[in-house]
């Protein structure tokens, strides 16, 4: 697997919009999708049920994605590549707003990568980004000791939601 090689659903510029409200799952094996929204768009995901292996990423004010009614299940147990690694799987910068509250959990339990070196997994709010991860009650660990997952906030307002979030499951 290779970080280039991705699906890349991009909306920037004033206005513009992206109709994807029949898409239920992202899966990917050898690849992965990212979402990401710039310049003040939205883009409304109402019928995400399972996300594998694809990252989100909003920047600028009133920039929104939104999964919010069906979205159970987000993992990132396919993003780890040859050598060291590092993933930005969610990331809302200058005042972006991701907005997931409807994940329950989240698995970056990336396999046992036999040779290959350190993975890192990001989950990112800075400059004012926001990430409502308000439904998450079960976080899983990668499984070796040299990966891991990092929340991460920095600059004035940046705030990721966890408020539910009980299970903390360690795998290695």
């Amino acid at each position: 697997q290779e970080m280039d090689d991705y699906l890349n659903i991009k909306i920037e510029g004033v206005g513009s919009s992206m109709n994807l409200s029949s898409l239920s799952t992202t899966t990917g094996r050898n690849g992965h999708t990212l979402f990401s929204v710039l310049d003040g768009n939205t883009l409304s995901l109402p019928s995400l049920k399972n996300v594998a292996n694809s990252r989100f990423s909003v920047s600028g004010q009133q920039s929104s994605i939104v999964a919010d009614s069906s979205l159970a299940s987000y993992s990132s147990t396919g993003l780890y590549s040859a050598g060291d690694g590092t993933w930005t799987l969610l990331v809302a910068d200058l005042d972006g707003e991701l907005d997931l509250p409807a994940i329950q959990t989240i698995n970056a339990a990336v396999p046992t990568n036999g040779g290959f070196d350190r993975t890192v997994h990001n989950i990112t709010a800075k400059a004012g980004g926001t990430i409502n991860l308000s439904g998450v009650t079960t976080i899983t660990s990668p499984q070796e000791s040299d990966d891991y997952l990092s929340f991460n906030l920095s600059g004035e307002e940046s705030s990721i939601d966890v408020t539910s979030l009980a299970t903390i499951r360690g795998t290695g």
